[in-house]
């Protein structure tokens, strides 16, 4: 047997655990874009619809940095207003009638926070390429159901981004826990 100087006793990085759940490109349709796909002349008599897509990636470390610090102002008008929004959230999914000025609070937030989602999707769509102004316009063209769509994206996005910090906080706050409490039982003991 071989020995080998300072070799890790800890397990090398399962992908495969980390690929779970993870995608990394998704095509995502329009269906109501396609009537502005429509070709003129001739062309047309041999048309079926079809319906636009678009692909959208996954963001990188460096993407979600940049994005931080682009929205940090709205970040933090936001942050300020939690505590208000999460109460009124939890208001309308227990089915309570909202007030029509918690109704505004609501959608002044949402309206604070597209900026953001315009933000993230500019970086996310990988083809066609699109800058800020031309999502903003995009999802302004696209009925209800694509915008809410794409807004889910980057929600579940999001999602995943947080599920895994929480997920890696929680294993490491046992790691302190239990390393508190070898110290304890070393010294009291």
């Amino acid at each position: 047997m071989v020995s080998v100087r300072n070799q890790m006793s800890e397990p090398l990085v399962d992908i495969l655990s980390v690929r779970q759940e993870y995608w990394n490109r998704k095509t995502v349709e329009l269906p109501s874009l396609a009537q502005f796909h429509k070709p003129k002349g001739w062309r047309r008599w041999f048309w079926k619809e079809e319906t636009p897509v678009l692909v959208l990636r996954r963001l990188s470390e460096a993407e979600w940095t940049d994005i931080n610090v682009r929205f940090n102002d709205i970040k933090l008008e936001i942050a300020k207003e939690m505590d208000m929004l999460r109460h009124l959230v939890d208001k309308m999914m227990e089915g309570e009638l909202m007030t029509e000025k918690e109704m505004k609070v609501l959608h002044a937030a949402t309206v604070k926070v597209m900026p953001i989602y315009i933000g993230m999707l500019e970086l996310m769509i990988e083809e066609p390429k699109m800058d800020y102004e031309s999502v903003r316009l995009l999802l302004d063209a696209c009925d209800k159901r694509d915008k809410d769509t794409l807004i889910a994206f980057v929600d579940m996005l999001t999602t995943e981004k947080m599920k895994a910090a929480q997920a890696i906080y929680k294993e490491q706050l046992q790691d302190i826990k239990k390393t508190e409490a070898e110290m304890l039982a070393k010294y009291n003991g």
